[in-house]
């Protein structure tokens, strides 16, 4: 029996006759002229103003005299990449040679370091400003990212606030660095740049990159996150090589598993999917709204094609702030699109989120033939869940400044989900299952609703999971901040017996819910692993 309750909730002498020259008129030193002369002087031109954009004293731990150099100016000139070995802003005691950017609409300029050297050893050089303002292209021999330890100089590229930080080659130990000559001469003084939109890099190097063995010199060409690099010369001829890149083709491989085309969404849902390459993911919903995914959770799934597997991304929403009816999802890794997709929000209230609601049915014939399966009434997610309601109780969803949202205290979930939260000040965070299954999740998604406890926003975590890859039964969820552990809690999962049904179709009306009289209607989702609500009508009697 179903039991319903909705609560609302930016020279004139070399001429024939006295004339002027040059706006001059020198009539006396004319033979045939008067004895008088007049003078015109031309208007003057206002002064050069001139601004000053970086101030710093000579860094002491350095020789160094002429500390901040090689400008790069964006093509508004607003904004500026340089190189310092001053400190500017008060990171750089060590005196490295740093990459920084300056906003140049501001007054003063407002100056940020965007790279660390581990030393004064190692340094960063040469910064090249796309067109646009956007990405920044440099050569290191810094250890930035933990992947250069061989000190090779190599190229990087960082965007101009300083995010998405990354190596774009990797020359070999014992080889010339991609800027660096047999005789040791920089060759990057005669050929580092990027196009307008920051998405392709044009370099030469003497190193075996793209394939080739020979050491001429050479061009080559880059996609900004390192991939498509073009430039094999087995002959070692001198020649140029362009790379006309796709947006695809400049993030690499990536997929957006949910919402997928043409579907249905309802309650409590998730926006998720991988891309091997990415600094920020961004949701943009009906092309207004924008929601900021984080990206790097494991994806086990996305080894082969992307090399490692800490590539997935997932956001947690209410599809019913949406409202009912055909919306629009854009999704873009550092402001390319790489999916678009238009779908249907459904909903069984007006209310943003509907409390009171219990309740079980099973559905015939499902999903085979004489075959029965029971769902529920999540409230939690705000949808139906494939089994019965969820019984446990035992556990903690954490306290003070950092919580365990999803799976609730003692609930149940089957399908593909979330596991959801928020911390107010962590590194990392650790979701261990059973004891035995651990998974790392990105950590800093826009949580509004934190910031009266946090101070911040960027405190949230949602990590994809997809139950059906547990045994059905009761299970243990622990969260751990920092290696701390915070929450810890039961929930039960079901499953159809498979770890992703294909093939699977089915539509099901649920009588008298929300309420009496009222009938709503469900689909299954092969994407979801689950059914979604598709609308509710009045029941019509015999």
């Amino acid at each position: 029996m179903w039991t319903a309750r909705v609560l609302a909730p930016a020279s004139a002498c070399l001429q024939t006759s006295c004339s002027a020259l040059n706006r001059v008129t020198i009539c006396a030193l004319c033979r045939a002229c008067i004895t008088s002369w007049s003078l015109t002087i031309p208007a003057v031109a206002a002064p050069l103003i001139i601004n000053q954009v970086s101030d710093t004293s000579d860094n002491l731990v350095t020789a160094w005299t002429d500390e901040n150099f090689t400008p790069s100016l964006s093509g508004d000139g607003k904004r500026l990449a340089f190189v310092s070995s001053a400190d500017p802003v008060g990171s750089n005691p060590d005196g490295s040679f740093e990459i920084f950017a300056a906003d140049l609409s501001t007054a003063p300029p407002t100056i940020s370091q965007l790279t660390d050297s581990a030393d004064a050893t190692t340094g960063s050089a040469f910064p090249v400003l796309s067109d646009d303002g956007s990405t920044i292209v440099f050569t290191s021999n810094a250890d930035l990212l933990g992947t250069n330890a061989d000190g090779n100089v190599e190229l990087f590229s960082v965007n101009f606030d300083g995010t998405n930080l990354r190596q774009l080659t990797f020359t070999s130990t014992g080889t010339n660095g991609p800027f660096v000559a047999a005789s040791g001469a920089l060759l990057n003084l005669q050929g580092l740049t990027i196009n307008g939109d920051g998405s392709v890099i044009v370099f030469t190097s003497t190193a075996p990159l793209g394939g080739r063995a020979d050491t001429a010199q050479e061009l080559f060409a880059v996609a900004a996150d390192g991939t498509n690099l073009t430039g094999n010369n087995a002959g070692g001829n001198s020649e140029i090589f362009v790379a006309v890149l796709s947006a695809t083709s400049a993030i690499g491989a990536a997929n957006l598993e949910n919402p997928q085309p043409g579907s249905i969404q309802a309650g409590i849902g998730i926006i998720g999917g991988w891309t091997c390459q990415a600094g920020r993911i961004d949701i943009v919903i009906d092309d207004l709204f924008v929601l900021e995914a984080i990206h790097g959770t494991s994806r086990t799934d996305t080894q082969s094609a992307c090399g490692h597997s800490d590539t997935g991304f997932g956001l947690l929403i209410n599809w019913t702030l949406l409202g009912e009816g055909t919306h629009t999802l854009s999704a873009r890794v550092n402001g390319m699109e790489f999916a678009r997709v238009t779908f249907t929000v459904a909903a069984i209230s007006d209310e943003e989120f509907v409390t009171g609601l219990s309740g079980e049915c099973p559905l015939a014939d499902f999903p085979e033939p004489d075959v029965t399966t029971l769902i529920h009434w999540e409230q939690g997610l705000q949808a139906f869940i494939i089994g019965p309601a969820g019984t446990g109780t035992g556990g903690t969803s954490g306290s003070g400044p950092q919580r365990l949202e999803n799976p609730g205290l003692g609930t149940a979930h089957s399908g593909v989900g979330v596991i959801s939260g928020w911390v107010c000040d962590a590194v990392s965070i650790e979701i261990v299952i059973d004891d035995t299954i651990t998974l790392q999740a990105a950590y800093g998604a826009g949580r509004a609703d934190t910031e009266g406890t946090c101070g911040d926003q960027n405190n949230g975590f949602s990590p994809l999971l997809n139950w059906n890859l547990l045994t059905d039964g009761e299970h243990t969820i622990s969260v751990l901040a920092d290696g701390v552990e915070f929450a810890s809690t039961t929930f039960t999962v079901t499953t159809l017996g498979v770890e992703f049904a294909e093939g699977l179709s089915g539509e099901f009306v649920i009588a008298d819910f929300p309420e009496p009289g009222v009938n709503t209607t469900i689909v299954w989702v092969q994407s979801l692993q689950n059914f979604a609500i598709t609308g509710t009508d009045a029941a019509t009697g015999p």
